[in-house]
């Protein structure tokens, strides 16, 4: 379920970019990473395509970083809840909606009504069931992202570290801390105008059974309809192939994910009842953050 694993940024040999506005960044970013409790160094593109086969030849430069762990999601769901129930003796209701909070009470959709002292909704892009006018106001949005998955890759062929491209560094905000940033989104929204219109960034990741999952896009004006775009699809694969040598591209499964984005800050908390607490918006860093941000909040506030 979870490995451990690095992490690699690519910079310059992809799309015919700029070489030069990438490998600033990365630069700086490795001479002050450091200081933020972020390991990592900066390879010289043939040391990294020479460490790390699945690198395109043109690679002008790399960070690495060798402390970074890949979870599998849907396994990772599913074991945190089995190791809740055996380990802790969670009661959990699965297909249960809860449709009213009235303090101490909590209600489902099914008539049920459960009694706590502490209630804590985390209801994650659903924002019309619980407390509505509470979330309108917060300012929180949906974004909506498309995602692709290849086939298991043949032979036991393995991907090695998690791979993300040059766009990424306009993408997260943690390399804003490098001066030359701002040039580089500037000449990235010119030189790729579909991926900055439609938020992409690349990244690849492979599971254990051999399966590389590419992604992602970002809308946050998103009307939240069921169809994803083609173009957007085409786009990703086309970036990730000019970045990564895969054996097969065969794309096995599309998916889009929706999630809720607040306007400040990795997270939304309010108290709309005494001993209720609503707490959402991690963004796309969810599955990242949020273990750190409950015992965050259960040791300053909930215990």
């Amino acid at each position: 379920m979870t490995t451990a694993t690095d992490v690699i940024v690519v910079g310059g040999g992809i799309m015919g970019l700029a070489f030069a506005w990438e490998a600033a960044v990365l630069a700086e970013f490795a001479t002050r990473a450091p200081d933020q409790g972020v390991p990592c160094e900066l390879l010289p593109g043939a040391e990294a395509v020479r460490r790390f086969p699945v690198l395109a030849p043109d690679a002008r430069a790399v960070l690495w970083s060798p402390t970074e762990v890949v979870v599998d999601p849907p396994r990772a769901i599913a074991a945190v809840a089995a190791h809740l129930q055996r380990m802790h003796g969670v009661d959990i209701h699965f297909s249960t909606t809860v449709v009213g909070v009235q303090m101490p009470r909590v209600i489902t959709s099914r008539g049920e009504r459960f009694e706590a002292p502490l209630v804590i909704v985390c209801g994650g892009a659903d924002f019309e069931t619980l407390f509505p006018d509470l979330w309108a106001a917060s300012g929180t949005r949906r974004c909506k992202l498309q995602m692709l998955r290849t086939r298991p890759q043949p032979n036991g062929w393995r991907l090695g570290p998690h791979v993300a491209g040059g766009l990424t560094l306009a993408h997260y905000a943690g390399f804003e801390i490098c001066p030359s940033l701002p040039a580089l989104k500037q000449r990235l929204a010119q030189s790729l105008p579909c991926h900055h219109h439609a938020g992409i960034h690349v990244m690849a990741s492979q599971n254990e059974a051999g399966e590389v999952i590419l992604g992602d896009s970002h809308d946050y004006e998103a009307l939240l309809d069921p169809f994803d775009a083609a173009e957007i699809e085409d786009s990703i694969v086309t970036y990730a192939r000019r970045m990564l040598r895969l054996p097969d591209w065969s794309i096995a499964a599309r998916w889009h994910g929706v999630y809720a984005k607040g306007p400040r800050g990795p997270s939304f908390t309010a108290e709309p009842q005494p001993g209720c607490h609503v707490m959402g918006s991690p963004g796309g860093a969810g599955m990242t953050l949020a273990f750190g941000l409950a015992e965050r909040w259960w040791t300053t506030q909930g215990g």
